[in-house]
């Protein structure tokens, strides 16, 4: 196992953030020498699609891993908040999506590109409802 700092709280939803002092363990296989940084999810935007990510998960971000279409990332906007979201590249552009249908009103909620600050990172660990976590 391997500790990573939970660096603070991102939005599902709305963009948000807000420091932490947590830390998590993650398995060594999904660390493998890359840069990790973890933050509690806030909010239902995510709650849906093949692996939800809902209020309270903790998420764990591949830094050097910006993402592609259909992954799940974390995002800076250019308000300083930050947001997880499903990364969408297609002919109409790039953007970030919410997955949760019933959030949605069938029309998945999105964050235009110009919006977009910067893409932290991949999510490639979900730890539900801060098991793990320490204070």
């Amino acid at each position: 196992m391997k500790k990573a700092p939970v660096v603070g709280v991102v939005g599902a939803g709305p963009g948000q953030f807000e420091p932490t002092l947590k830390s998590v363990y993650v398995p060594a296989a999904v660390a493998k020498g890359r840069p990790l940084a973890a933050y509690e999810v806030r909010g239902d935007s995510m709650c849906g699609g093949k692996r939800p990510i809902c209020d309270g998960d903790i998420i764990v971000v591949n830094m050097a891993d910006k993402g592609c279409s259909g992954q799940v990332v974390v995002a800076r906007l250019v308000d300083g908040s930050f947001v997880c979201k499903a990364l969408k590249e297609d002919k109409f552009g790039r953007r970030l999506m919410s997955l949760n249908p019933l959030y949605t009103n069938s029309a998945p909620p999105v964050i235009p590109a110009e919006d977009v600050d910067e893409v932290i990172g991949r999510v490639v660990w979900v730890q539900g409802a801060l098991n793990g976590v320490e204070e």
